[in-house]
């Protein structure tokens, strides 16, 4: 006797479901146990022991929620009739309880994906285990209730139903073949990839590490240009001939220049034309009269000499203006280095965190390693890449702002050359720096200039104020008549008439006597006593700025010197034995990360220091007026 017989129908309906679910789930469950951690290798043997207990899991949950979808869509196993219902139902709870389970078990730590699991979006599950409750359910419901049926119907239809369910039994197997070659392949991958202890940092060879920029990554060849890149030098050059402020200021000299030419220039003559006629007669008058200012009292020297004297300061201002543009250069120059320096360190950093966090995947997947050691690095990975996209954003608009000062299109490519060696220069004595800089800085020199304007301008009121003159000169012609007659030498009446002709020349005095331009002479005098003063004051600052410059390299050199001597090294070493420890297992990963950051830290601290350095030696090159800052 079969056992069909002696079990109820109901039962064996349940039984013939368990099956169907635990077959589907058993085949699952075996093909994605790759993308799980800790089971790669595993033996055979523990892979069927795994899955098939967890199978068993499935296969119950499966009836479960068969039992749920069943009282919502109230649907008897009996009827194949709009059964969509019972699948919708099934579909939803399964996957319903694949997000809870998933949830549940990545926050207990019960497992953990490797980087070959596809996410769900929005959901944080992995998609396969997703799509197992969600497909795997609704199937083994349809393939149960398809089973019950073909008991009762004929032997033809049996055979149709037979054929459709090798089809759809063999689309399920191909669909677990694929995603099973599919995580083989990614496996695959990541086990080629060369390996590297999983604690070894960026900084490996301690405190002697050059800054080569052939050794950092391939991202900062795209800013860095050892052979054909810009120095500070050319930026330098580039910018005085193609910043537009100093374009600009060289036309304003080229204006002045127009200025002393029309200074120089001596005032016009005046010509006046003059007609007269009687209104109702025959009277007239025409006259033709001219004047020639002389500028008497030194006017015209006076205005040559405020010309020149604004071209002088013209000319200094615009030497002044070089001098800070050259600066701004250097020290943008030398942001963009040190952005750069930081970028390739990182690139380092994250090259090194990387490998490390390869091998402790292996060391998780042999079973050597807790998943939670994964995941703290995985997270360590990702910060250090946020720090990367960070570093590289800086670099770029440091290079964007580089490119506005020396007066280049923000589209044009733009590579450098540089790096902070030799920043330990010697310094000329303070006073001997303070003296040539008072004799020589282009400000200062603008500030005398603008008191000898002060000056000039004093001399032009005072000869505003003095005796002038022009010469005049005129010719007149009258033609006169009368309403009597007169008579002439024949004896004859004839209307009296008569043309007079007339030639003036004069000069024409301008009397000082109540305007003497004293208003004028006192404004130009107080403005030539603020010009003194600001001079002074310039003076005063020129002496701070260098002194305040001296400090401040000195002070920068020392810090700079401690990092490197005191710091790095002793970090590096640090590292070293908190990563020895580790491998021992003395030491947390916990605690090997927290030293890594700190040697992090401390690195970016030593990159500051550095650019702190060179921006101290850019403003005593500054304040001084040095000529290397400058080079044409």
């Amino acid at each position: 006797m079969r056992i069909t017989k002696l079990l109820p129908s109901r039962w064996l309906f349940i039984a013939r479901l368990f099956l169907i679910s635990f077959a589907l789930n058993w085949a699952w469950e075996m093909s994605q146990m790759i993308v799980y951690s800790g089971f790669q290798n595993r033996s055979m043997l523990q892979r069927i022991l795994i899955c098939t207990v967890a199978t068993f899991g499935d296969a119950f949950l499966t009836l479960g929620i068969y039992t749920i979808a069943r009282f919502i869509a109230r649907h008897s196993r009996r009827e194949t009739k709009n059964a969509w219902k019972l699948y919708a139902a099934a579909m939803l709870l399964g996957a319903a309880c694949a997000v809870i389970i998933e949830r549940i078990a990545l926050l207990s730590g019960h497992w953990v994906y490797t980087n070959q699991m596809p996410s769900v979006p929005l959901l944080g599950v992995g998609l396969w285990p997703f799509l197992q409750l969600a497909l795997l359910v609704p199937l083994a419901v349809w393939i149960a209730l398809k089973w019950n049926t073909l008991r009762s119907a004929s032997h033809r239809a049996a055979t149709a139903n037979s054929t459709r369910d090798r089809l759809i039994t063999l689309a399920i197997a191909a669909l677990v073949v694929f995603q099973q070659d599919v995580l083989i392949v990614n496996a695959q991958n990541v086990a080629s990839a060369p390996e590297k202890s999983a604690v070894t940092m960026v900084n490996e060879n301690g405190a002697d590490r050059k800054q080569a920029w052939t050794d950092t990554g391939a991202t900062l060849t795209k800013y860095i240009d050892p052979v054909g890149g810009l120095s500070a030098d050319d930026a330098a050059a580039y910018a005085l001939a193609h910043n537009g402020e100093l374009l600009a200021a060289r036309q304003e000299i080229e204006a002045a220049r127009g200025l002393i030419r029309q200074a120089g220039l001596r005032p016009n003559p005046k010509l006046n034309l003059q007609r007269q006629e009687q209104i109702g007669g025959a009277d007239n008058d025409t006259m033709i009269g001219g004047s020639l200012p002389l500028e008497l009292g030194g006017r015209r020297a006076a205005r040559v000499l405020v010309a020149h004297r604004g071209l002088e300061l013209r000319e200094h201002l615009l030497a002044d203006r070089e001098r800070t543009t050259a600066a701004e250069v250097r020290d943008k120059f030398g942001e963009v280095l040190a952005a750069a320096l930081k970028l390739g360190f990182t690139e380092d950093l994250l090259n090194t965190t990387r490998r490390g966090y390869k091998l402790v995947l292996a060391r998780v997947i042999e079973g050597r390693t807790a998943p939670l050691e994964q995941n703290m690095t995985l997270v360590e990975v990702n910060r250090i890449r946020s720090m990367r996209e960070t570093a590289e954003g800086k670099v770029e608009v440091s290079l964007l702002e580089l490119r506005n000062i020396i007066g280049m299109p923000p589209e044009e490519p733009l590579r450098l050359r540089g790096n902070f060696d030799d920043l330990l220069n010697p310094l000329p004595p303070l006073s001997e720096a303070t003296a040539r800089a008072l004799q020589e800085r282009p400000d200062l020199l603008a500030a005398r200039a603008n008191e000898n304007l002060a000056e000039a301008q004093i001399e032009q009121a005072r000869a505003g104020g003095r005796l002038d003159a022009e010469l005049t000169g005129q010719y007149e012609r009258n033609n006169f008549s009368f309403s009597q007659r007169g008579i002439n030498s024949a004896g004859q009446l004839v209307p009296i008439q008569g043309i007079f002709h007339s030639v003036a020349v004069g000069i024409a005095f301008d009397l000082p006597v109540r305007n003497k331009n004293q208003g004028a002479i006192e404004a130009a005098a107080a403005e030539a006593e603020a010009a003194k003063q600001r001079r002074e004051y310039a003076e005063l600052t020129v002496r701070r700025e260098i002194a305040a410059a001296y400090v401040k390299y000195e002070r920068a050199a020392r810090a700079m010197e401690i990092y490197r001597v005191g710091v790095r090294s002793q970090a590096d070493a640090n590292l070293n034995v908190v990563r020895q420890t580790y491998e021992l297992g003395a030491k947390t990963l916990l605690d090997y990360i927290n030293e890594q950051r700190r040697f992090i830290e401390l690195e970016n601290d030593y990159i500051n220091a550095q650019l702190e350095t060179y921006s101290a030696s850019v403003e005593i090159k500054r304040a001084t007026a040095a000529v290397e800052l400058i080079k044409r």
